[in-house]
């Protein structure tokens, strides 16, 4: 038997051994014939990658099958192809992109599929292909010559792309859908190390298209020189850390995949609701996707359905009007690799809704009984390898992964030195030398309710105006809360703002949050334990929801002058720090009107107690290099900037508070407000305005 391809010179001979008419040129058929074949005991000549008809927009199915011979052999000969490439070659970049997913031919170089899509793989082909695009001021053919003598890479084909631009290199692997991922990230890492080029990360899918070309000087090593990259190979050149994308410095896109653990019993109950959801959306020819950042969004929703949401990606991306199969196939691929849980299916509900098509998003049966059946001891100790390293973000005083809350008087440098910590982290430095910082560049969120816009400047510019560099990894900004309640009139301000932070998460998928300061985030007091409470609950959530690193600011209106710091002088009641992974404080010297001391009052889990009373940190508050910051100047005993106050001063401190606090009122301020300004409790504020 001998299946024929439309465009090929020569059959490709199948030695199946079964009449012609038993067995049409289908490629179903032929895999039904192989299985017959198979259980007959008779040896078959097994091709290793799938061939498809052009369009590459709507043909997913197989015409037939080729190995890496017959690749060769039609690469370099099929004057068919050559005008083909040299048409294509006459078009501006555009028009050639549109132009080549209609007329060439493609393979799946990674395997056999009944169909071009991951979960219809028949067979891995031990192949895994590397594309190099915009290769326009490298030399290529220097470049195919020294790849072709690369021992460690060993690559067994090479050769140009379709339009002359880039190329093309095959080289085995072992035959595993479940590695496939890994050794392409082996692979990428070492051509980036020794050539300093950087792979089409999209070639990481196992069902990634490589279109057929033309090139008479094409590259095939000899079957005698063709090795299978191995173990020591992935050892070497595979990082398995995973590090999340930074904007600036960033040295590695190593996707970071999560895991998809959904039980077949999870997964039905999640399709049948997003099923409904879609379905919806096709009857109402609702196109939800014009916007490109929801496009994405809903992308990556969708990948919390794995490889089952593909094919609802391109349902839902086809009412677009300029819909394009093989872009959006790539998009979701993409995605889908780099997919690190933070973004739910609830959020292509949202999405939905916003355009007027809502159906109740159905609760699985494990999440209505409250999670998964608990792990053994070894499955927990095994999930905990896959799992970043915790580092730390300010040496012994917070580590990654936590909610660590600073406190601080008013007046003490609280947002001064938060927005130094943010600074420091989204350019990958220390704060000071002995409060290390273990990462690279991290994106941070800043939400800053304390400072206008212009006061912002005044601390980050000189007398000239020159402004302090930040890092674009640093995001920093206040929320509008008029405009919110202006636009959801019936909702609540702190569901309103929580919301507004979990949607500002999503699109800029930081690594660390700031809040400055805890007050702002509750329109009720959060000097009440049930409130302040609360309020952590729901940040908590979101570090546990999006991976984060939390930093909270928050006032001290408990604190005496002349006592040490400790959880008692947090806002909220000391039981407050029970709900938070670790806490510090700053503290006001009797050394100077600029001088502070750092403390920690609840060490980490994951670290040691370093900055006690007997070591807290002290800084000099001052502007250098257009920046306003604290300044390290050594480790002291806290005990050295306490002032004991005398009882003669105490009440003429008293009495000066008394004052402030009924030029307030006469100014206008609630009670709540003058309790921010000054640190007096609203008791106390009462009785001294009713002259007690």
């Amino acid at each position: 038997m001998e299946i024929n391809h439309a465009n090929t010179q020569q059959p490709f001979p199948l030695n199946i051994g079964i009449k012609a008419d038993e067995v049409n040129s289908s490629f179903e058929k032929y895999l039904q014939a192989k299985e017959l074949q198979n259980k007959s005991g008779e040896l078959i000549q097994l091709s290793e990658f799938s061939q498809y008809e052009p369009p590459i927009t709507t043909s997913v199915v197989p015409s037939s099958v080729i190995n890496i011979e017959q690749l060769y052999e039609r690469i370099t000969s099929d004057e068919h192809l050559r005008r083909k490439c040299l048409n294509l070659e006459k078009l501006d970049k555009e028009s050639r992109r549109k132009t080549k997913k209609t007329v060439l031919e493609y393979i799946t170089p990674s395997g056999t599929f009944f169909k071009r899509s991951n979960n219809e793989l028949i067979k891995h082909s031990g192949y895994l292909c590397l594309d190099f695009d915009g290769l326009e001021n490298v030399n290529i053919k220097a470049l195919k010559e020294t790849l072709s003598k690369d021992t460690e890479l060993e690559p067994v084909l090479i050769f140009n792309s379709p339009s002359n631009n880039g190329i093309k290199v095959f080289v085995q692997i072992p035959q595993d859908k479940e590695t496939h991922g890994n050794y392409f990230d082996a692979v990428k890492n070492y051509i980036r190390e020794n050539y300093s080029l950087e792979v089409d990360k999209a070639c990481r899918d196992v069902a990634r298209a490589c279109f057929l070309s033309y090139d008479k000087d094409a590259f095939i090593a000899a079957a005698w020189q063709r090795k299978i990259l191995d173990q020591n190979f992935l050892d070497k050149w595979f990082t398995s850390t995973p590090q999340k994308k930074t904007v600036e410095n960033n040295t590695s896109d190593t996707p970071v995949p999560i895991k998809i653990n959904n039980t077949a019993a999870e997964l039905k109950e999640k399709l049948i609701s997003v099923n409904q959801l879609v379905k919806a959306i096709e009857e109402s020819k609702t196109d939800i996707t014009s916007d490109y950042k929801d496009w994405v969004k809903i992308g990556w929703a969708l990948c919390e359905l794995g490889e089952a949401g593909r094919e609802l990606f391109h349902k839902i991306s086809a009412l677009y009007s300029k819909y394009d199969y093989d872009q959006t196939d790539e998009k979701y691929t993409s995605i889908l690799q780099d997919y690190d849980g933070k973004v739910k299916l609830a959020t292509l509900f949202y999405i939905a809704g916003e355009h007027g098509i809502k159906i109740p998003q159905q609760q699985t049966s494990t999440q209505i009984k409250a999670g998964s059946s608990p792990r053994t001891a070894k499955q927990r100790l095994q999930d905990a390898k896959q799992q970043a390293a915790i580092t730390p973000l300010m040496g012994a005083i917070w580590q990654s992964g936590e909610l660590h809350i600073l406190f601080a008087d008013t007046g003490s440098g609280k947002s001064v030195w938060a927005t130094q910590i943010a600074d420091a982290l989204s350019k990958g430095k220390n704060t000071f030398t002995i409060l290390s910082n273990g990462n690279k560049p991290l994106r941070v969120l800043f939400y800053d309710f304390e400072l206008s816009d212009k006061q912002f400047q005044m601390r980050y510019s000189d007398e000239s105006g020159q402004l302090y560099e930040f890092s674009d990894n640093l995001f920093i900004d206040n929320i509008d809360f008029q405009k919110l309640v202006e636009d959801n009139p019936t909702s609540k301000l702190d569901d309103l703002v929580i919301n507004k932070i979990r949607a500002d998460i999503e699109t800029l998928n930081p690594d660390v949050l700031v809040i400055d300061n805890l007050t702002y985030l509750k329109t009720e007091s959060t000097q009440d334990t049930s409130v302040a409470l609360d309020l952590i609950r729901r940040l908590n959530q979101l570090k546990k929801e999006f991976n984060l690193s939390m930093l909270v600011l928050a006032h001290t209106p408990k604190m005496k002058e002349g006592t040490q710091l400790t959880v008692n002088e947090l806002g909220g009641s000391k039981h407050l720090s029970n709900f938070v992974d670790s806490v510090s404080a700053i503290g006001k010297s009797s050394k100077g009107a600029s001088i502070r001391y750092i403390k920690q009052v609840k060490p980490s889990r994951s670290s040691e107690l370093v900055f006690d009373s007997s070591n807290v940190i002290t800084v000099e508050m001052k502007k250098e290099n257009r920046c306003l910051g604290f300044h390290y100047l050594d480790c002291e005993y806290e005990s050295e900037h306490i002032q004991t106050v005398s009882t003669e001063q105490r009440n003429m401190e008293r009495e000066q508070k008394k004052e402030r606090v009924r030029e307030l009122h006469s100014e206008g301020k609630s009670y709540r407000e003058i309790e921010d300004l000054t640190g007096v409790s609203k008791t106390t504020i009462g009785t001294w305005l009713k002259g007690k």
